[in-house]
């Protein structure tokens, strides 16, 4: 869920910034570190909401398409643990507006 404040610097290109706010619903993974061996389990003392910091920008290719790009910081760690798990993560986008 983002909150963010537009800035638009031409016509039509927009600089953004705000926060994403995720709600984690299953503290359950599955990983596959090395490749080899896939793990799966439920990971400890994490978090049910995580904040991470955006900026983006949005350009209006024309009257209802337009591309966006968006990058979120990984400030927060998302788990109690001696683990680094902080996450970071970029966002790609293509979108139509209705009138």
């Amino acid at each position: 869920m983002p909150i963010s404040a537009k800035y638009n610097f031409v016509p039509n290109f927009s600089m953004s910034a705000g926060l994403n706010f995720g709600i984690n619903i299953s503290p359950k993974v599955e990983v596959d570190p090395e490749g080899y061996i896939s793990q799966s389990g439920k990971v400890e003392n994490i978090q049910t909401l995580n904040i991470c910091p955006f900026l983006g920008s949005e350009y209006q290719i024309n009257t209802h398409i337009f591309a966006d790009v968006r990058y979120n910081f990984h400030f927060f760690k998302i788990a109690n643990t001696q683990l680094d798990t902080k996450i970071g993560f970029l966002q790609v986008g293509l979108g139509y507006k209705f009138n």
